[in-house]
């Protein structure tokens, strides 16, 4: 019921948008794009964004925390990938992602759980039961 109830805000949203109330539009998109945060609704947070930027208004960014709970879905599964010990080549190809962007994504990894190296982070999966 939670994705719904989002949904249909995102719904009201645009209505808003549409006649004009862009502060209201963009205040219902907020809550929306932190529901489906937390929810690590990939698609639905795409198309949210989408919708900020369609208003000309800038998404928030995908997480306010930090720690495990600040990771998008992305980010734990190159997590445990890497805690499978898994070279950044071997999760591009497994993920259909280029190398680069793994890279990426580790460092972002990193700083969001204040890290500094792959060794760490395979420990903190293991403690945190990422994997």
């Amino acid at each position: 019921m939670i994705p719904d109830a989002a949904r249909i805000r995102r719904q009201l949203a645009g209505r808003l948008a549409e006649i004009g109330d862009e502060e209201g539009a963009v205040s219902e998109l907020r809550r929306v794009h932190e529901t489906f945060v937390r929810l690590g609704a990939e698609k639905e947070l795409e198309r949210t964004r989408g919708m900020f930027r369609e208003i000309g208004a800038r998404p928030p960014t995908r997480s306010g925390v930090t720690g495990a709970a600040g990771l998008t879905a992305r980010e734990v599964e190159i997590s445990r990938l890497v805690a499978e010990r898994k070279s950044n080549k071997a999760i591009a190809r497994a993920l259909g992602l280029s190398p680069r962007t793994v890279s990426t994504h580790l460092s972002n990894i990193y700083k969001k759980l204040d890290i500094g190296t792959r060794g760490e982070l395979v420990d903190h999966v293991r403690d945190q039961v990422l994997g």
